[in-house]
């Protein structure tokens, strides 16, 4: 019999850092050891510890630090800006790598709707944290849900359909995204279906 160490993400959202001395993205891990026989994990060998590992640096604290972060979003799960940021990182990753023209239009995209340039290395840590099997996008939207008011959960939609379609059209699995966050923000199907809609008209240009 031997033991291995088993972690689980509890949650993400964003906090000041102490080492990257900004607002950066965190997710919250509960480990834990259990007892392994014959390849598989039975018996928990010790109490719980959770911690708050950024995203960004990668520096490990005890989760007493998002009780002291000045920032209440923080404390709730999340900001508007790391859902913006995953909501991009989801979208785009929905069928397969993303590349250089996506990421631009993510930054410029990022900029417009929160009027902050997108550090090119928090673009990085988004994507290897939603690439993770244990990563839910509806969990971080459902805490992020109870802060928005309609304008933002608008906001936040036309974002993912902005860049579904920055290939051209909106595939399946792209499609498939963007319904698991009108779900996860409450946001009917016919809401989301006229948000569609309205990307697609012709502006008023004709264009």
């Amino acid at each position: 019999m031997s033991g291995s160490i088993v972690g689980r993400t509890l949650h993400h959202g964003s906090f000041d850092c102490p080492v990257c001395k900004r607002t950066a993205s965190y997710q919250l891990v509960r480990s834990q050891r259990y007892a392994r026989i014959y390849g598989i994990n039975l018996v928990p060998m010790t109490e719980p510890i959770d911690y708050v590992e950024c995203l960004r640096c990668h520096s490990t604290y005890d989760r007493s630090i998002l009780e002291v972060d000045g920032d209440a979003h923080a404390r709730q799960g999340g900001s508007f800006k790391d859902g913006v940021l995953r909501i991009m990182a989801a979208v785009g990753l929905a069928v397969g790598e993303v590349d250089p023209c996506q990421r631009a239009t993510m930054e410029e995209i990022y900029e417009r709707v929160t009027g902050t340039v997108l550090d090119g290395r928090d673009l990085d840590a988004a994507l290897v944290d939603v690439k993770r099997s244990s990563y839910r996008l509806d969990a971080t939207l459902l805490a992020l849900e109870p802060a928005l008011n309609g304008e933002k959960k608008e906001l936040l939609i036309r974002t993912a359909v902005t860049v579904a379609a920055a290939g051209g059209s909106i595939g399946k699995q792209e499609a498939s995204v963007i319904a698991t966050i009108a779900s996860a923000l409450d946001v009917t199907h016919i809401h989301l279906a006229a948000l569609i809609a309205d990307f697609h008209a012709p502006s008023s240009d004709g264009s």
